[in-house]
């Protein structure tokens, strides 16, 4: 599936409100209770926010896009799922910063690009990927590349028109990883920043996942 059908996909699923708060509701999405427990932790400065799934499916092969609405919305929040028999998939929370996207205002399409997120055999950590100095990330996508060594390899990057990112004000966010089957802690880039860079992690006895995200103020 292509990134425009992908993302239309994830316009048709219905939403609810949930203390305020925009989260989609359909396949993949969490029960309304631990939405709202989960949605309410989110940064004061986002005007409303959105929780998408990463889609994984059985089998190897590339997945579907996870994407964040086209409207101004960019991932902030990312979270590990751990499916059960070395499978893992990944949730993220995308939100709206109107201090950095005026209402009415929407991502430029023709700045997005995708970016390969590094995967190579063997324990230990694999190297950040990361969208640049003019973009923040709004989707992710997972390959499982067979053996039960699988993660996210590809990231789809959007810049906002008239920012850069600061870099002297990045920062690296550790990203929850632990044993046993379920979704584990949310990692939340706080103080208006966004994800801007992504690493995985093999921890040994194919357990793999997300470790670590750049975070990044736009400029």
């Amino acid at each position: 599936m292509n990134i425009e059908k992908s993302f239309f996909l994830h316009r048709a699923l219905s939403v609810f409100i949930v203390g305020g708060v925009v989260a989609l509701s359909g396949c993949g999405a969490t029960p309304e209770g631990a939405a709202e427990e989960e949605l309410s932790k989110v940064d004061e400065a986002v005007t409303d926010s959105a929780q998408v799934t990463i889609p994984w499916t059985p089998g190897a092969g590339v997945k579907d896009w996870g994407l964040c609405r086209i409207d101004g919305y960019f991932a902030y929040q990312i979270q590990n799922v751990d499916l059960g028999k070395n499978t893992v998939s990944n949730n993220m929370i995308c939100g709206r910063i109107d201090d950095y996207l005026p209402a009415g205002t929407n991502i430029n399409q023709a700045s997005c690009f995708d970016v390969g997120v590094t995967w190579t055999p063997g324990a230990g950590a694999k190297g950040m990927a990361t969208c640049g100095t003019h973009a923040f990330a709004v989707g992710f996508r997972i390959t499982d590349y067979g053996g039960r060594n699988e993660g996210i390899s590809a990231m789809h990057c959007c810049g906002i028109a008239g920012r850069t990112l600061n870099s002297g004000n990045l920062v690296t966010r550790n990203v929850s990883w632990t044993p046993g089957a379920g979704p584990k802690a949310w990692t939340d880039c706080g103080d208006h920043r966004l994800i801007s860079g992504i690493e995985l992690t093999d921890y040994g006895g194919n357990n793999q996942g997300v470790s670590s995200v750049q975070c990044a103020q736009p400029l």
